[in-house]
């Protein structure tokens, strides 16, 4: 297809309403002080093959901190025997729990409870995360894989790891975690206030109809583009190099013209 067919288009940010402040204000006064427990971890959503939870396992039997964690799976898992045979080997039945799929209104509860989450992906499969807004809105720290989506995070809303270097980036933010989880608190509240200013719902619907507006503003632009371009191709059949430039800038002059009404009706 030529340029002159070429489709509009955009980017625009997920939507997603926040919780309110009152809500997310109880969620951290009902929070369990982590000074004399184990912390709590979480991964949230369906479990495939590319959320790396194999090698968060060779991660935690390398930790010397893994006693003090609890990882929970919430989620349904795609190939859950061979995972938990595989949890059984590397002897972390009391440290991994695979608890599958969780209702919707039970996981604001879960997720609320937790210290840290867990979102790895690789490779990306072109998506973002709804969790991970998700785990924005309840300011909660967490560890995500720097590709795709991903990486386009501002680096103070979340932990990130290189591929290249999975399993040490995993020991070394779960070490530092382990000793001053209160200096990763920032994490979770800077990525609150990113899915605030950047996914809430007015936002998407502003800037749709900003588009829309552009696009439909500017359509007689590209038509008279195509009209020209149609308009150069017959002359230059049936004149040849007499098509000179006197007789092409007339007909661009008319086009000009012509088109600029309508984009100017299109903008009323």
């Amino acid at each position: 297809m030529g340029s002159e067919c070429a489709p509009a288009l955009a980017y625009f940010h997920f939507p997603y309403r926040a919780t309110s402040e009152n809500v997310v204000a109880k969620w951290k006064t009902d929070r369990i002080s982590t000074a004399a427990r184990t912390f709590k971890a979480i991964i949230v959503g369906y479990l495939g093959p590319n959320r790396r939870i194999y090698s968060l396992l060779e991660a935690l039997v390398q930790l010397d901190a893994r006693k003090r964690f609890q990882f929970h799976v919430y989620g349904p898992v795609w190939d859950e025997k061979q995972l938990l045979q595989r949890i059984e080997e590397y002897r972390l039945q009391n440290i991994v729990f695979l608890h599958g799929s969780t209702p919707s209104g039970r996981l604001d509860a879960l997720i609320a409870d937790a210290d840290l989450a867990i979102n790895l992906r690789y490779p990306t499969m072109g998506e973002a995360s709804m969790s991970q807004l998700q785990i924005w809105d309840h300011e909660l720290p967490s560890i995500v894989t720097r590709t795709g989506w991903y990486a386009t995070m501002p680096e103070n809303t979340a932990l990130s790891v290189e591929i290249e270097r999975e399993i040490d980036d995993l020991k070394r933010h779960l070490t530092a975690f382990a000793e001053r989880p209160e200096l990763f608190s920032s994490l979770g509240v800077n990525g609150r206030r990113t899915l605030i200013e950047h996914h809430a719902p007015e936002r998407y619907v502003a800037d749709f109809l900003a588009f829309c507006e552009e696009t439909t503003a500017w359509r007689a632009n590209s038509a008279m583009l195509g009209s020209a371009a149609r308009a150069g191709r017959q002359l230059g059949s049936l004149f040849g190099d007499a098509a000179t430039s006197p007789l092409l800038d007339g007909i661009a002059d008319t086009l000009h013209a012509l088109y600029s009404e309508r984009r100017i009706g299109a903008r009323a």
